[in-house]
């Protein structure tokens, strides 16, 4: 699990960089998006596999 949650805490820091310039909110709102569901996604792993491969798919196709 902890491995689950260094991946999330990597993706987060880096979507929330202040020194990382994205230059649409669209482009952000994909990007915060992807986190989401990506933190999601890994939360559920060891509850529920199934929804967690949902949330990892959806995730990851907005990367």
């Amino acid at each position: 699990m902890e491995i689950k949650l260094r991946i999330l805490e990597a993706i987060k820091a880096h979507v929330d960089r202040p020194d990382v310039y994205i230059e649409s909110t669209e482009v952000r709102a994909h990007a915060e998006l992807a986190a989401r569901f990506l933190g999601e996604g890994l939360r559920m792993a060891d509850r529920d596999p199934v929804q967690a491969c949902e949330k990892l798919y959806k995730g990851l196709r907005r990367l």
